[in-house]
């Protein structure tokens, strides 16, 4: 089996089920026979925007020929999962009465989101 395959079958599986889990969350577990409140509900969006990241790796690896851009592919993902997590995060602290742990992820994926939007934008050395 071509490692282009597994790679593009994975990335639009992940995107998927991603994209399903982050907007139509009750929907994508409605499928499974879950019903979700209002805290499982940010819950899910957190797994939704996991898969995407991920999806976003596998699918931009599929053409991947290189460290280079294997490497690209790992930071464009991981830095979609960051700015997803802070506006999901974002999104949970104005939405739900929740503790001082969403106030630490927030910082996280802030400093993740930076970190990696850096990355992206710098040159390959």
């Amino acid at each position: 089996m071509k490692r282009s395959l597994v790679f593009g079958i994975a990335g639009a599986l992940g995107m998927l089920f991603g994209l399903v889990f982050l907007i139509l969350p009750k929907f994508g577990m409605g499928i499974y026979m879950v019903n979700l409140d209002e805290a499982t509900t940010f819950v899910v969006r957190d797994y939704g925007f996991a898969l995407l990241g991920l999806g976003v790796i596998g699918w931009m690896m599929r053409n991947a020929d290189s460290l280079e851009d294997a490497v690209r592919a790992v930071v464009t993902g991981i830095f979609l999962f960051s700015i997803l997590g802070l506006i999901v995060t974002i999104w949970t602290l104005v939405a739900v009465n929740v503790g001082i742990m969403h106030w630490v992820n927030l910082a996280i994926y802030l400093l993740l989101s930076i970190c990696f939007g850096i990355l992206l934008h710098k040159k390959a050395e």
